[in-house]
């Protein structure tokens, strides 16, 4: 049903001035993914995904603080 849905906007955003868009993390793999699905707009910065990266970069640092001790 997603699927089908997502295909329906493109469909519709190709017969309109309204671009297609997705917001996802950002996966080099999935970029021809996302174009070759017809989406015009790919966000590849969400904020979720800079969290985690950053709140994993502390805590990685925090390990190897205390591995060190």
């Amino acid at each position: 049903e997603v699927v089908a849905a997502m295909n329906t906007v493109v469909e519709k955003a190709a017969q309109s001035p309204v671009a297609a868009g997705v917001s996802t993390g950002y996966d080099p793999a999935t970029v021809s993914t996302w174009l070759e699905k017809g989406f015009q707009w790919i966000n590849f910065n969400v904020d979720w995904q800079n969290l985690f990266i950053q709140s994993k970069f502390v805590i990685d640092s925090l390990r190897e603080a205390e591995s060190k001790r």
